[in-house]
């Protein structure tokens, strides 16, 4: 018989799996390239304002805590499996 809307959204329920932090994880890297990306664009400029070695190594510190911290946060979390389907096939033979 003919199955309605609301039935296969169950069965695809049934068949997948969504990660609880998913959606928080994305997010959160999302922020981290941001964030990098202004530390990556705002140190040269703090430095090229009044280019002095103190200056340029502080500059050159914050972007690379910035890469670093970012880095570590997307090694970190690459593991994490935030959608998993079943295939149709795995389903035909079990």
């Amino acid at each position: 018989g003919a199955r309605g809307a609301r039935g296969e959204e169950e069965e695809e329920e049934e068949r997948g799996y969504e990660a609880p932090f998913g959606l928080a994880i994305k997010r959160v890297k999302a922020l981290s390239m941001v964030s990098l990306g202004f530390t990556t664009v705002g140190g040269p400029l703090l430095a090229a304002a009044d280019p002095t070695a103190a200056k340029m190594a502080l500059a050159g510190i914050f972007v690379m805590f910035g890469s670093a911290t970012t880095g570590t946060l997307h090694w970190y979390v690459k593991p994490y499996v935030v959608r998993m389907r079943m295939a149709e096939d795995a389903e035909a033979e079990g």
